[in-house]
Order: C-alpha cells, then sequence, then structure tokens
C-alpha cells in the first residue's frame, strides 16, 4: 500500500477496487486517498468509497451474529508493550493478567495490543508474557495485535469482528487506550459484554462507557459511582545491587529524590513558578542535596531559572536508572513533586526501600499511592514544612516510613480478589440495564 503514495485519482480509484476483492479496509484506505487528491469530491469516488464502508459495516454485523452466547474468554486491551527496561506499564498488565488466572482459572485470556508497531515490539510482546506465566497460564493465554494503521470505528470494529469468534466473559481496558480515538474499540466490544477499565490517572475523567473502572485514588470512588478503588500492586522483578554507592555530592547532607522519565520534572515546573519559588528557597535554607532522576539535564534547570545555577552543588541530575531501588534506599526522603502526575512506580519503589514518600492531595480529589491519606498535604506551604520535619525529625520519618510500609501490604490483600468478583457481579448488572433500555 505504500507505493499508492504515488499513484494519481484514476489508478488509485482502480487500484481500490481491486482491493475491494480480499481486503476491503485496505480498499477503504486506498479510495480515501483517491478522495483527497480528487478534484470532484461529489462525484464516483466518493460513491465507491460510500459502497465500500457499507459493504465493511454489513460484514461486521454479519459477523456480529456468529457470536456464540457462551463466550470463555477474557479480553484485555492495551496500546502498546515497551521492550525498555523501566517501563512499569509492562509489569502492570502482567500483574492484571496472573490475578485474572488466579480468580478465573477455568477462564481463557485475550491481550490485545491496540497499537502494534512504533512502540511496541511484536517478539517482545510474545516473550515477555512466556518468561513471566507459568506453563499453565501461558496455555490459557493468548497475545494479539491490531494493526496500527486503524483510525476509525469502522476500522477498529472490523478487525475487532474478524479477531474474535465469540462474545467475551468480559473486557478490561487500561487507561491509555481510553482516548477519543481508541474508545472505537470500547464502543465495539461494550455491546457484546461487560467492559471495565484500570484508571490510574487522577486527571483524566473516568470514561462514561464504561461499566465499572477501578481507580488508584480512594477519593475518586466519592465522584462517581461506577468508580471502585482497587489498586494491583505490581511486582517487578529486579537484581538488587548491595554495591551500588549513591553519587553524594557531600556525604553529610540529607538526600530528597524525585524520579519522573521523559523530561517531565521540567514539562511540570515550567508550569509552575510557585514551586520552583519553593524548592529553591528550600535549597537555600536547608544543607540538604536534591536528586532529581529523569532525561533532563542540568542545563535544563539552568535555563529554566538562573537561580538553580547558584544552586549547583546542592543538586544532582541523573539519567534513569536501572539502580533506582538502590538510589532510594540510600535517600532520606522521596519527593513526589505536588501537581505532577504518574510516578506511580516511583513512590511505591520508595516505600519498598523503606524511605517516606511525601506528596500533596492533587486537584481531582485523590491521593498518590502508597502515601497514606493522614500524611498526605492539603497545601504547597505544607508539603515543604513536612519536607523538613522529615529529615530532622527520625521519630516522625519512622513513623511515616511504617504507616506507608503497613499500607504497601494492605493492598497485597487478598481481599482484592473477593471484591473483584463483587464489582464483576455490579458491571454485569450495569450491561443488563444498557442492553435492555
Amino acid at each position: 500500500m505504500s507505493d499508492s503514495l504515488n499513484l494519481n485519482v484514476d489508478q488509485l480509484f482502480f487500484l481500490a477496487l481491486d482491493f475491494k476483492k480480499n481486503n476491503l479496509l485496505g480498499a477503504k484506505k486506498i479510495m480515501q486517498q483517491a478522495l483527497y487528491l480528487s478534484d470532484d469530491k461529489d462525484g464516483p469516488v466518493k460513491n465507491n468509497l460510500k459502497k465500500i464502508q457499507n459493504e465493511l459495516i454489513a460484514k461486521i454485523n454479519a459477523n456480529r451474529i456468529s457470536f456464540k452466547e457462551d463466550g470463555n474468554e477474557i479480553f484485555l486491551f492495551a496500546p502498546h508493550l515497551l521492550p525498555t527496561e523501566i517501563s512499569s506499564h509492562k509489569f502492570l498488565y502482567l500483574a492484571w493478567v496472573q490475578r485474572l488466572h488466579r480468580i478465573f482459572p477455568n477462564k481463557k485470556i485475550r491481550f490485545f495490543i491496540t497499537h502494534e508497531g512504533g512502540h511496541s515490539n511484536p517478539e517482545f510482546n510474545k516473550n515477555f508474557f512466556d518468561e513471566h506465566l507459568t506453563e499453565l497460564e501461558r496455555n490459557k493465554f493468548s497475545i494479539q495485535a491490531f494493526p496500527r494503521y486503524l483510525t476509525d470505528l469502522i476500522d477498529y470494529s472490523y478487525w475487532v469482528s474478524h479477531a474474535i469468534d465469540k462474545k467475551p466473559y468480559f473486557s478490561l481496558f487500561f487507561e491509555t487506550v481510553e482516548t477519543v480515538k481508541n474508545n472505537h474499540v470500547i464502543k465495539f466490544v461494550r455491546e457484546e459484554g461487560p467492559v471495565m477499565s484500570v484508571h490510574c490517572s487522577p486527571k483524566l475523567p473516568i470514561n462514561d462507557l464504561v461499566d465499572i473502572t477501578f481507580v488508584g485514588q480512594e477519593a475518586r470512588t466519592h465522584e462517581n459511582n461506577n468508580a471502585k478503588f482497587l489498586p494491583v500492586i505490581i511486582d517487578e522483578k529486579r537484581d538488587f545491587n548491595f554495591n551500588f554507592i549513591i553519587p553524594s555530592k557531600n556525604k553529610k547532607r540529607k538526600i530528597v529524590v524525585t524520579a519522573f522519565t521523559n523530561k517531565r520534572i521540567i514539562k511540570n515546573l515550567k508550569k509552575n513558578e510557585i514551586l520552583i519559588d519553593k524548592i529553591i528557597n528550600f535549597l537555600q535554607k536547608n544543607e540538604v542535596e536534591w536528586h532529581f532522576i529523569g532525561h533532563e539535564t542540568k542545563e535544563d534547570y539552568f535555563e529554566l531559572d538562573r537561580r538553580f545555577l547558584t544552586l549547583e552543588e546542592k543538586l544532582l541530575f541523573l539519567p534513569i536508572t536501572n539502580q533506582l531501588s538502590e538510589h532510594f534506599s540510600q535517600s532520606d526522603v522521596y519527593a513526589y513533586l505536588p501537581g505532577f502526575h504518574g510516578g506511580d512506580s516511583g513512590t511505591r519503589m520508595a516505600v519498598e526501600q523503606k524511605i517516606p514518600c511525601l506528596a500533596m492531595k492533587d486537584e481531582a480529589g485523590g491521593y498518590i499511592k502508597y502515601a497514606t491519606h493522614q500524611h498526605a498535604c492539603d497545601s504547597i506551604d505544607e508539603y515543604f514544612e513536612k519536607l523538613e520535619i522529615l529529615l530532622e525529625d527520625k521519630n516522625y520519618s519512622n513513623k511515616v516510613i511504617s504507616d506507608q510500609s503497613h499500607y504497601l501490604l494492605s493492598l497485597k490483600s487478598n481481599e482484592n480478589e473477593v471484591f473483584f468478583e463483587r464489582f464483576l457481579e455490579d458491571a454485569c448488572l450495569n450491561f443488563k440495564k444498557r442492553k435492555y433500555l
């Protein structure tokens, strides 16, 4: 199809008609390209495009009718599987696959990658699950990928209707699939069975198309009746390097550490002058070091605010490393900066390494996971006051560590499995209400 880019309107028109014999989706794409180049937007090109789309819809409807009622598969949908060392998403998906195998040992699980290509790697996708699942789990698990060129409702519906042959027991979506574009997948499968989603970020609204949404912030369950608090603890397999030594500039100073990927520290600081002022004021007043671990360079900070240049001796800028846990274990406080989103993996790793995690209640009313409610700050002033106390008062710091560690353990409780089954019943009821409206 890449050769079609060099064809004129007539050549594209006849190529589309030829594709139509065996590849309706390919024919649609080529005819859309012909319409884009055509001077006559209401002529034969447009008419044939409508015919192709009608044939696609007819095939989708025919496939729907053939779906069996007694589906024995659970469908999971995610945008990609990053083949990188530092990516908590792939372990999040794995944790859910393993949880579903435990709760539904007689069900098969089908994992769909909705954007194969780009960030994803087909061989990595399969190998990752093969390495981490037991033989029994692998026998009841399969992974498939959507073609990356899919763009609209007809494209997604046609692919999904050909990729499955029976109704799902239920479908589970991960939050990054819940963009407007990818809602096409949800719109299709929600007609066939209950739809649930895992929704960690408090910055994103709850998707109304979903029957039940699992959120990582307990406070969010009050804003939407279909939002349920059900955390999943990700156990990433990491080899701990006991010979690792934190690259501190002055061993006598206490260490505050913040870690994010993809230059998100700088991106968020650019939007928050008050936070920049608070960080600089904190560094000026206290004999501490602040370690920023991410993809930024020190020049990024100096360009952001020249005052950082005068504090260079108290700052350390490091790339993301496989020794994050080791770095945390030798630090004094993990500072989840106010106004940020994401970063659940970093906060969890900090709590696991027995350092206190400082966070502030966010605008959506939730809390950063693993920073327990009684220690989440109400204001940016309180945040920096608590930061100083955590560094100065060992007893208070130990109490926070104890509370957060116990909270983390409570989230690993088997009770969550019981809650899941109860929430699935709710999702099934919501689906039936939708179906018979």
